[in-house]
């Protein structure tokens, strides 16, 4: 009997819940835009070297949003997002060696640089579908957000950009920039798996709703087609977002 009880108490109070937060779910949709400063978690290589300063590239996103919200605090959020990412690495060095092309039997010149600067900057064009938990607090006016979960990216383009400043004695200073189109077929991997993690706000305007949000995107997917470990790249994101949303 108290078994029975218990069950019936169960399932009245599940009930309950199941009908209250059914009244109460909303679907929204809307959109969010703003920027991303890119950058990479580079090889050991890269990290280790003293002489190699890695720094981040700023780019645009601009995205779709649908929200569903089964409860007054708890959502599910997803995205269709378009992303620019990147990131810069640059080397400097005075009275240096380095090769300058070739010599007439084609094998390498090193000459001895009295100023030598060079920069790699690295851009590419995502489509991005995050999906979310959204933790909301706060009324109908003011509300403030979390967010947490996977973001799956597709790289649609890429390109890396070497550019390189060489003084050498009694010769005109060389500028040079070479710009190539990633192989994502070759060198680089198309796909890439992060985790997000965020928190913002949103204000009640006219139908709806401004967001204000700040994000994080730590990737977990190797850039590069490299299977040794201390070769490997990955995407690090920190966004700027403003947005709007609808209740349907």
């Amino acid at each position: 009997m108290k078994t029975h009880s218990y069950l019936k108490v169960f399932s009245i109070l599940f009930l309950t819940w199941i009908t209250a937060h059914a009244s109460f779910a909303q679907v929204s949709l809307g959109g969010r835009a703003g920027i991303n400063v890119g950058s990479f978690r580079w090889d050991e290589a890269t990290r280790n070297s003293k002489d190699i300063g890695t720094s981040s590239q700023i780019g645009p996103h601009v995205s779709f949003v649908a929200l569903y919200e089964p409860s007054s605090w708890f959502g599910l959020q997803a995205e269709i997002q378009y992303i620019q990412k990147g990131a810069k690495a640059s080397f400097g060095c005075e009275n240096c060696q380095v090769q300058n092309g070739t010599d007439a039997n084609g094998q390498p010149q090193v000459v001895t640089a009295t100023e030598l600067d060079q920069e790699l900057l690295y851009k590419t064009n995502y489509i991005e579908v995050p999906i979310l938990a959204r933790i909301r607090l706060g009324g109908d006016n003011f509300a403030f957000n979390g967010f947490l979960g996977p973001t799956f990216g597709m790289a649609l383009s890429g390109t890396s950009r070497f550019s390189q400043d060489l003084e050498v004695q009694n010769q005109q200073p060389q500028n040079s920039v070479n710009t190539e189109k990633l192989d994502f077929d070759k060198d680089y991997n198309r796909f890439d798996i992060g985790g997000l993690v965020g928190a913002g706000f949103q204000v009640a305007a006219g139908p709806g709703s401004i967001t204000f949000d700040l994000r994080y995107v730590l990737g977990i997917s190797n850039l590069v087609k490299e299977d040794d470990p201390d070769e490997r790249v990955k995407n690090r994101s920190f966004q700027i977002g403003v947005g709007y949303i609808v209740p349907l």
